[in-house]
């Protein structure tokens, strides 16, 4: 997703706090975008104008700390405030707090003054709520504008379809794509759908920070493996330039691939035009069994088309599989019968080279295993 670094450095700012850290995230996020930044103000009745945002503000009085204020500047003369008080889940209004902040506001001089909130849709129903003892210390009607997170997550996403249109969040991922639009995405991510957006862990911000190098060192893992496997040779990705490893969506997993040459001519693997000898790395781990463990690597013989179906309904040839410890994992469009191991068990060496030589030596023997798979026949049960 490119470098997260500017809204993890936010988060982190706040480490106990889930609600203050949230408001970073939505603040820095703010301010790397500016198509959400023009529409979030203008649902806040701030003219068109230069936007100054601050958070943890603290009012006039010393004593009331604003999640967020938002000033609209012009020949740097304030002419509109807006403060905005951000709630994620049971911790309410305390006490007073409404009247402490519409007091700082009134103190401000810019000639328009608006008091928000952003609260989750449970708790909207409560700030709408006719009676007493069923809301909290606030109501609707103490804000000009109260706001549910999942009105912001819909500001962003119509703010990021400005550039990508619907599929902005896919084309966001590109490695062309603006800076603005990966930030975008990724603050969408500690949105949760219903409009309950959880704290972010320090865990979380920590694993994401290094996803990106990760992926990175894993894919060049992967290559060099695939190079270690000899005989069998790594092809370059079809339609992909000079890349070896390539990525497959599959569901809601994205693997990391590489095919392979080097199955005798004479033997079907050779001869079908059906059949991909391929390893593939799932970040993801599709067996939900050992996913606490890690990423899997899977090596085999891809089938497509009649091979595939052939191979559903061909009883020896799955027992054959079977024996020589071929799992076989169905795809919308055919079959892999593959082995898989731990990524983990794998890297146990003490340098790279030797790590990628574990690896390759595995998979060259995974290969060397499907040139033992007959081919698949119909069944005439």
């Amino acid at each position: 997703m490119g470098d997260p670094k500017l809204l993890i450095e936010a988060a982190v700012s706040y480490r106990l706090d889930g609600e203050d850290r949230l408001t970073e995230l939505l603040a820095s996020t703010l301010n790397s975008h500016p198509g959400f930044l023009d529409a979030f103000a203008s649902r806040l009745a701030l003219p068109k104008a230069a936007y100054k945002l601050t958070t943890q503000h603290w009012g006039v009085d010393g004593i009331t700390r604003i999640d967020m204020r938002i000033a609209a500047c012009t020949d740097d003369v304030e002419s509109a405030v807006a403060y905005v008080e951000n709630k994620i889940d049971g911790y309410w209004f305390s006490d007073t707090q409404i009247h402490r902040e519409r007091h700082c506001l009134n103190r401000e001089h810019a000639h328009k003054r608006t008091l928000a909130c952003i609260v989750t849709a449970e708790e909207m129903v409560r700030l709408k709520a006719p009676d007493a003892a069923t809301r909290g210390l606030a109501t609707a009607d103490d804000f000009e504008v109260p706001l549910t997170w999942n009105d912001v997550a819909a500001m962003a996403d119509q703010a990021g379809a400005g550039w990508g249109g619907s599929e902005w969040r896919t084309k966001a991922l590109e490695p062309d794509a603006p800076a603005a639009q990966r930030v975008l995405h990724e603050f969408l991510t500690y949105l949760p759908e219903g409009g309950m957006p959880a704290p972010v862990s320090i865990d979380e911000l920590h694993a994401f920070s290094a996803a990106d190098s990760a992926l990175e060192r894993i894919e060049d893992f992967i290559c060099e493996a695939a190079f270690e496997a000899t005989p069998w040779e790594p092809l370059l990705a079809r339609s992909r330039g000079d890349r070896v490893v390539y990525t497959d969506a599959v569901g809601e997993s994205t693997l990391r691939c590489v095919n392979f040459a080097g199955a005798p001519k004479e033997h079907w693997l050779g001869l079908s035009d059906d059949v991909d000898l391929a390893i593939a790395v799932d970040p993801g781990n599709r067996d939900a069994r050992s996913a606490q463990l890690g990423p899997v690597l899977y090596a085999g013989p891809y089938l497509a088309g009649d091979l595939a179906s052939a191979a559903h309904t061909d009883e020896n040839w799955m027992r054959t599989s079977a024996m020589l410890d071929f799992t076989p994992m169905a795809y919308p469009a055919g079959l892999w019968p593959c082995r898989a191991v731990l990524l983990s068990q794998l890297t146990e060496a003490t340098t790279f080279a030797d790590q990628a030589r574990l690896a390759g030596h595995w998979i060259r023997q995974a290969l060397d295993a499907a040139l033992m798979l007959p081919e698949p026949t119909v069944s005439t049960n």
